[in-house]
């Protein structure tokens, strides 16, 4: 209650889980939260690169309990409700100086014996495991939509500049290489948008029984952002020194876009995740698994308690199927061969658990089923 009705009176929150040495490596938490008096805590420890962290009503804080610090029991960790206005426990505030949007406060800060009861516990044990990863999770999935509309604005601007532009007596939009550029520029935009918004019926329609949109969201996080950047390097070739003056879009937008798979960090352990889904998209189809009904709306209350892992007993429908209607056009016919080769060779894999020694080889499988 007392969070819908700071949200309704315009309130902003915050997620304290990285910190500055360890990122987001939640086994590493120096957090640490006094569990030694049955139901009341004191905490104290930093946080870094923690959005609104300056203006924030209820920060979600990360802590390990100190009975079980140096355990790797999924039961040390504890989300609990941190409210820092007016707080004498909220110590060393601070803007992190970062390029791009410069009005945004990505801060740190530090709790020192911040003392609270059971009452401020948010979730603890697996409850909060699953809740890292599931508030990530849904964080992350949606930059990619921030690259969409980045792009789009910049392709816009790209176009108006280029017909305006004459050279040697006619548009320089005329020219054949520029409108190559271009046309591969739209293609990768149209494809970004329709996987994003595809990926996002997965979303919203899953459930304990259909979860094949953690496949879907790890696509969406390893590869929407970054053919957002690759769409902003040609529409630079278009754009030419006109891209870097201030008063255009484009400057802001050229910096801007690579925040977001910077802010992501982590796209080649989405390679990984989308490889540990290889066995059952390519050899184990589910004849029951149908497409979700596209432009779903509304919420979905199972993503306030999915749970992380079970990555084996995801199902998927045939891959085919969804082929079915353009199989005899040539280019679909060539990729299903195609597709059928990748299958034989995975068979080689045996499907290991990757080493360290194999992790750029499972990487790059998972590019594969990416591009798939």
């Amino acid at each position: 209650k007392e969070a819908v009705q700071a949200l309704e009176r315009g309130g902003l929150f915050a997620f304290g889980l990285s910190e500055k040495e360890h990122g987001s490596d939640v086994y590493g938490s120096e957090m640490i939260v006094d569990d030694s008096t049955p139901s009341s805590f004191k905490a104290s420890g930093e946080k870094y690169y923690i959005g609104n962290a300056n203006c924030a009503e209820i920060i979600s804080v990360l802590g390990v309990k100190k009975s079980l610090r140096d355990s790797k029991d999924k039961n040390k960790f504890m989300f609990f409700a941190y409210r820092p206005k007016d707080n004498p426990t909220f110590k060393n505030v601070k803007k992190i100086p970062t390029m791009g949007v410069k009005t945004a406060f990505v801060g740190a800060f530090g709790i020192e014996n911040h003392a609270f009861p059971a009452g401020d516990v948010i979730s603890e044990g697996r409850d909060a495991w699953d809740a890292i990863f599931g508030t990530v999770n849904l964080g992350k999935f949606f930059l990619g939509f921030g690259s969409i509309g980045i792009c789009q604005r910049a392709l816009e601007e790209t176009l108006a500049h280029v017909k305006s532009r004459i050279l040697y007596g006619r548009p320089a939009y005329e020219m054949p290489h520029i409108r190559r550029i271009l046309d591969r520029a739209e293609i990768k935009l149209a494809n970004m948008r329709l996987y994003s918004q595809r990926a996002l019926d997965y979303l919203i329609r899953s459930s304990d029984e259909d979860r094949r949109y953690l496949l879907y969201n790890s696509v969406q996080k390893a590869k929407v952002s970054t053919e957002g950047v690759q769409i902003m390097h040609l529409l630079s070739e278009c754009m030419g020194a006109k891209g870097f003056e201030t008063e255009t879009y484009f400057e802001s937008a050229f910096r801007d876009v690579h925040l977001i798979p910077g802010l992501e960090g982590s796209t080649h352990i989405n390679h990984l995740i989308t490889n540990a889904f290889s066995r059952n998209y390519f050899f184990s189809a589910d004849r029951e698994m149908h497409p979700p009904e596209h432009g779903c709306s509304g919420e979905n209350e199972y993503l306030f308690r999915a749970r992380s892992g079970g990555v084996s007993k995801v199902s998927f429908a045939k891959l085919s199927d969804s082929f079915a209607p353009i199989r005899h056009a040539q280019n679909v016919s060539l990729f299903l061969k195609q597709v059928r080769r990748y299958r034989l060779f995975l068979l080689t894999l045996r499907f290991k658990k990757a080493t360290d020694a194999e992790s750029d080889l499972f990487i790059s499988t998972g590019k594969v089923l990416s591009q798939i």
